[in-house]
């Protein structure tokens, strides 16, 4: 089976972000965002890009230069490799 695994933790990290900056800037709980990086729930794709925006707007620019912002940043598609492809 294939999954996609949340990086929120280490993007924000990357990036200097805080859970309350990130919260305020999208205007969701900072439960929410805990959930998310405990991998507990997942966001949906239009809230992925919201999340990407805001990395954008709040991140640390010298960061930002340094390791321009990339969706594979954020997320990633791990195939199961017992998974038949055929």
């Amino acid at each position: 089976m294939s999954q996609i695994i949340f990086h929120l933790t280490e993007a924000m990290a990357r990036y200097k972000v805080s859970v309350n900056a990130l919260s305020d800037e999208l205007g969701i709980s900072k439960s929410s965002i805990a959930q998310w990086r405990s991998g507990k729930t997942k966001p949906g794709l239009d809230r992925i890009n919201e999340i990407l925006i805001v990395l954008l707007k709040i991140g640390d620019p010298e960061q930002l230069r340094a390791f321009p912002l990339q969706l594979s940043d954020v997320l990633e598609w791990r195939v199961n490799k017992e998974q038949n492809l055929n």
